[in-house]
Parts: structure tokens; sequence; C-alpha cells
């Protein structure tokens, strides 16, 4: 059954009661949308004409599917209720009364309705579960259909997290008011590791499933340190586009990309959730990635749903209410922390429980980890926590209390299943694989292994028991022990990482076509890298099987330039400027020079000129002329988008002689074109200080049949590097 009708819920009601119906129409608008609900507040501008009486009798009587009637003395007395009483009485009269819902305030008799006619009290009832009872009897006029479309979901890539979240009600309001108020585009919820934005993300959005299209992705699987600055959203868009069957040539620009998926989501209304973001920021909140940012500046402009993100430091969309907001999540208060804990299981006295939370920060995770603790080992005594011996050390670091109890576990389960598979989830920035993790474990028998998955997802350490799943856990808890692996088994770690690469790099075809089949190989890059085989990893896995050498199939034929620049990262010391040492020099100049290639590509300009720069005298260098002449003519068309005209032709220059020396036509051809672009762009602006005649022309010669001029006074402008045998006169 398709509902014709303009609204769904109608709300008739005194002006004294007009907060309570205010909050009750807010609570519905999220699961039937505003224009749904008529609530006359919503539409003030629409009211402001003649003849209100006759045109509010016809949205009652004849546009409304559900006509809900808030009862009360107030009601009986007020002159309008009784014009939207008489169009509930006609209904009445025509026996159409499945429309009608009757709530009241109080006892107060209503004319025309007798002792037989059902009604709701609702003075002791949530704002919230009138709603509920509203939407219930709604339900009830067409029981086999809600009266709109089956939405999809897409949330598979979103992280397993405890349902239980308390103390965040407020912010469940906000979020609620927020996707019930259309002009809102975009919310980011901001908290440090540990905090519980993810937690608060999910237990909100998955009241509101049925409501719109949800499609969720979460880049804490690209990692969370700082060192990861080649963190990319091509999966994302990847996965997306297909999702909602986008097509796009694979030479689009990233721009491009983010524009086809912002028009679609201008038209349909969808709720996007864009969880631990933070990989892709830099440390003072600014996107790196070019197209995940074009895709947020366009929707917090306009946007038929809602942008949610979580992140650990603020975006740089300034709040501009109603279209973007934001919610600094703080920890918990004392009170919800002494109410989590008893939750967990321990006992004590309130006192005890909020000082607890206080000396833990309020911090959720460490709360976490505290009260499984007691639980698990010191019979849930909250005054046993002075036991716990590494909560006496002091240390400023944020997040310090979770990480003292991932210690306190690690000392308990020392020698056991437990601490073995806490540290091996140390070796991965993402979920671990079944097959994975085995290879980086101590044989052990499934039984006992099954029983420690259960003990840790008791203690919350981990996200999931079963065997045949991966196995995820907080992020911080994968940063605390890999840096305990690095610490204390160095040797132990590079090991198990060797053999991470190589049971990757037999998990995907030998020359795969889509990023999903070479994922295996990026995380083989990855793992080869942190056990020290980069020279391997580079020749074989990178240039072989992913960018298929001169082809470089993973740029010219997937366009994935955020792909390209996360897998170079791993090959740098400092990004992007130091290389690591065991590459050999050439690849070394190769991997700095095509970092700066692609972060230009993907609209990091700034970024991209220290490694050009560099890229281009380490060819020089190494008198890889046709490397040189090829960096060069690339940072002379940089720098000539940055305003930087001299420098531009002086590389330009550069370029040219590089070619001339590495014999090469073509590319002699290439740089020589160039060198008069950026020379006749310069042209444009450069004026003489004095008059003088035409410009002399300069003409260069290549092959039999291909020469180009230039203008005599772009050479003298700039310094300029050419050969002895073709410098002008």
């Amino acid at each position: 059954m398709a509902y014709s009708r303009r609204f769904r819920v109608a709300l008739s009601f005194p002006g004294e009661h007009r907060k309570r119906v205010e909050a009750v129409a807010l609570a519905l608008a999220p699961k039937l949308g505003r224009d749904k609900i008529l609530y006359d507040k919503w539409y003030g501008a629409e009211f402001a004409r003649a003849n209100l009486d006759l045109y509010l009798s016809k949205l009652y009587h004849d546009d409304s599917d559900l006509v809900v009637f808030f009862l009360c003395k107030e009601y009986n007395a007020k002159d309008w209720c009784g014009l939207e009483w008489r169009a509930g009485r006609d209904l009445l009269l025509k026996k159409k009364d499945d429309r009608l819902m009757f709530l009241r305030f109080d006892r107060e008799e209503t004319p025309g309705l007798y002792g037989i006619d059902g009604s709701l009290e609702i003075n002791t009832m949530e704002d919230g579960q009138v709603a509920a009872a509203i939407l219930q009897r709604l339900a009830l006029l067409a029981p086999s259909t809600n009266g709109s479309q089956a939405h999809r979901v897409f949330i598979s890539k979103l992280p397993t997290v405890n349902s239980l979240l308390i103390g965040r009600g407020e912010q469940i309001e906000f979020l609620d008011r927020a996707w019930a108020d259309p002009e809102t585009n975009f919310i980011q919820i901001i908290a440090p590791g540990g905090t519980g934005k993810t937690a608060l993300m999910d237990k909100w959005f998955r009241r509101h499933l049925d409501e719109a299209t949800v499609f969720g992705w979460s880049f804490y699987s690209q990692g969370t340190s700082e060192q990861r600055q080649g963190a990319s959203s091509d999966r994302f868009f990847a996965e997306i586009m297909s999702w909602l069957n986008i097509s796009l040539p694979s030479a689009a620009s990233v721009y491009a990309t983010a524009e086809a998926v912002a028009s679609r989501l201008r038209e349909e209304k969808m709720l996007l959730i864009l969880d631990g973001i933070e990989p892709m920021q830099d440390s003072a909140g600014f996107l790196r990635d070019s197209a995940l940012k074009a895709l947020l500046q366009e929707l917090s402009t306009k946007n038929a749903g809602l942008v949610l993100c979580t992140t650990r430091v603020r975006l740089d969309l300034p709040d501009d209410p109603p279209r973007v907001l934001s919610v600094d999540l703080d920890n918990l208060t004392p009170e919800n922390g002494a109410e989590y804990l008893r939750h967990l299981g321990v006992d004590g006295e309130q006192q005890e429980l909020e000082q607890a939370s206080k000396d833990s920060d309020n911090h959720a995770l460490a709360l976490t980890l505290l009260g499984t603790y007691l639980v698990d080992f010191l019979q849930g005594d909250i005054r046993r926590r002075v036991e716990i011996r590494e909560l006496m050390v002091d240390e400023a670091k944020y997040g310090r209390h979770a990480r003292r109890m991932m210690a306190a576990y690690e000392r308990m389960f020392q020698g056991k299943p437990e601490a073995a598979i806490l540290r091996a989830l140390g070796y991965f920035d993402r979920p671990a694989e079944p097959a994975a993790l085995k290879l980086v474990l101590p044989k052990m028998k499934e039984r006992p292994y099954q029983a420690a998955l259960n003990r840790l997802h008791q203690a919350r350490l981990v996200l999931s028991k079963e065997l045949s799943e991966s196995v995820d856990c907080h992020p911080l808890i994968r940063e605390h022990f890999a840096a305990v692996m690095r610490a204390t088994a160095a040797e132990e770690f590079r090991e198990g990482h060797s053999k991470l690469y190589e049971h990757y790099c037999e998990q995907a075809p030998d020359q795969p076509d889509t990023l999903d089949e070479m994922t295996p190989l990026f995380y083989a890059v990855y793992h080869g890298c942190l056990a020290g085989r980069h020279q391997e990893a580079f020749e074989t896995i990178y240039r072989g099987r992913i960018c298929r050498y001169k082809t470089d199939f993973l740029i010219k034929m997937l366009g994935a330039f955020g792909t390209n620049l996360s897998l170079l990262a791993n090959f740098f010391e400092t990004p992007w400027s130091r290389p690591v040492t065991n590459l050999s020099e050439a690849n070394q100049a190769w991997i700095v020079g095509n970092a700066g290639f692609t972060l230009r590509a993907l609209g990091r300009l700034a970024d991209a000129l220290e490694p050009m720069r560099s890229g281009a005298e380490d060819g020089v260098s190494m008198k890889d002329w046709h490397h040189a002449s090829i960096i060069y003519g690339n940072l002379s068309q940089l720098l000539l988008v940055l305003g930087q005209a001299h420098p531009a032709i002086d590389a330009a220059c550069q370029g040219v002689e590089y070619a001339d020396r590495s014999e090469d036509q073509a590319q002699r051809l290439l740089e020589g074109l160039i060198s008069l672009m950026l020379s006749s762009s310069l042209a444009i602006w450069w004026k003489p200080k004095t008059s003088s005649p035409r410009p002399k022309r300069y003409k260069r010669n290549y092959g039999r049949s291909t020469q180009f001029s230039l203008p005599y006074e772009a050479f003298t402008s700039a310094p300029c590097y050419w050969t002895k045998r073709s410098r002008p006169k």
C-alpha cells in the first residue's frame, strides 16, 4: 500500500503543552521525517495566510493518515483545538475512527467522547515512549507495510563495539534532533581514543536503520599512528561507488569521483558514517586526502541526508549551525563511571566507585578494563584495586589508565594463551584474519585457543570470539601491544612480520586486476617493510605485481593515487623526503620522485615540492639523465601552478638539459615543449624595464622536422641551465 496523503501524523494540542508535544514531534521526526509530521511550528510561513481555518481543516481531515489529539482541560477551551476536533468528529461519523488516536494529560471529559472510547494517559510516559506508541498505532493502519520503501544498509566495514552505553543520553538526543532537522548536513564527534565516540555512533545509528539508506566505513583499518601519512580513501570510494552503481572512467580525477558521490547523496537520503577518520588527517586536523576532503566539503554544503564522522582530531570544517555541527565528547562523569563499574559486576560503596572512576580519568576504555579485571581476579571488590600495581605508576600520557590496565592484564595472563593472543594482535593495524593470526601465535590446540578467546572477550579486550571470524579489538589495545613487542621482542616481531609477508604474497593472483584482489598484496608490502624486507617488497610486490613496472597499472588503469601514496609511505623513514636506507640508491630516488608526482596528482601541491626536487637532484647525482629530465619537467609544471614562474622556467631548462644528455629523442621533444609552454606563460606578464625592439626568438631543433622557438628574454629573466652548445648567445 502506497500512502498518498501528505502527512503520516498530525498533532492537535493546546499551546500550554507545546513543549511536551514538540519533544514528541522531534522523537517522531527521525522515523518519519519532518515533512511527514503536521506540527504547526514547522510550517509558520505556510500558515501565514487568509482562511487558515479552512486550510487547516483540510490538512487534518484529508491530508493526514493519523490524527493524534492531546486531550486535556485546556484543549476543550481553545477555539483552534475545537476546529481540529471538528475534523476528528467528522471522521468518526464516516467510520474512519482508525485514523484517530487519543492521548490524555488529565481525565477532563471531552465533548463527543465517551467511556467506551479508548485513550492513553501520557503523564508518566517519556517522550520517546509516546512517540513509540504513535508509531505502533500508525503501523496498524496497514499491517503489511509501514508506508516506506525498504532501505539498503552497508555496515560490514564498521567495527564491532560493546552495545552498552551509559551516560550519553544528552548526546543521543542531540544527534536525534540533528537527524530530524533537514538543514543539518554534517556532524563530527571528536574525542581522544577510548572515550567512547564509536560506541556512541554505533548506538545512535542502529536506532535509525529503517529510516534511510545507511553506508558505514571505518578508516581504522589503515592504522592510527601519525606515521601512516599515506592513508587513502581509494577503497572507500571504490566500495561506495560500486554499492551505489556509479561508474566513472578509471582516469577520472579525485575531484570528479568526489563530485559523483556527492551528487548522488544530494538526491537520495543517506546516512553516511565515517568512523575513525584521523588516519586521513594531519596533526592539526586538516584532511590530507583530497578526494575525501572534496566530498565532505560538498556534502556539508548540500546533502539530502547526513554525514556522521568520528575522529580524535577536529576536522577543518568549522561549526556553522544548523548546517555543520560537532560533538566534543568528554569523558564520563564520576556518577556515570560508578554506574558503569556496577554494570560490569564491581561491588563497593558509591563514593569508592566514583573515586575509582575519577582516578581513571573517567575514561571509558580504562573503566572497562578496570571493571573486568576486578571481577576476573579480585572478586569484583573495588577496594582491592590498590592491589593492581600498574595503577601506582605515574604517567602523563593520555590514555595512561587504559595502558596501565593492559599491562596489568598482560602480567596476569603471562605464560598463558591469552597473553600470546594479545601480543599477536600487535602485528596488525586492522582486524586479524584467523589464518594470519595463527602464523604469529605459538602452536596451541583449538580448545585452549577458543577458551582463551572467550576469556579475552569476556574481559572486553577483544570484540569477537568466533573461530571463523577476524579477531578485532580497540585500536589503543593494538597500539599498546605493538609497542610492547617492539620494545621487548624486536627480533621476534620482525620474524612474525616476515611470516605474514610471505603469507599475504600467496593470497592474491600474480597480477590482480582490482583493488579488492590487490588487498593481500597491500598487506604484504606493510608487513614486508616492518620485517625489514624493503627491497624485496618494493621490487617484487609493489613494482612487479601491483604496478606491473612501466605499465603503472595501479595509477594508469585504476586511478588509485591515494592507495599508491599509502604504499609508498611504507618505504620512508620520514615522509616524504627520507626513504629507508636498505633500498638501493636508484630505488630511493625513484620512490622520492614518485611520491612527489603522486602528491601533486592528489592536489597536495605544497607537500609535493620537496620530494620532487629531491628526486630530481638524486637523478642528477646518479647521472640518470632520463629520470632527472622527467622529474624536472614535472617539477616545472608544479612550480608554475604554485605561481613560482621563474623557478618553473629554471626547472624546465634543467629538464631540457638532462633530456639532451639522455639522448632520448621523445623525452627531448617533450621537455622542449614544456619549456616552450612555461616561457610563453611567463612572457604573458613579463615586461622589459625599458623600451626595446621586438624580442628575438631562439630556435631549437629536434630531429629532422621538429622545431620550436622561445622568447630570448624568457631565459635572461631567470637563471637557466643549458648545455654550452645550446645556450642562447
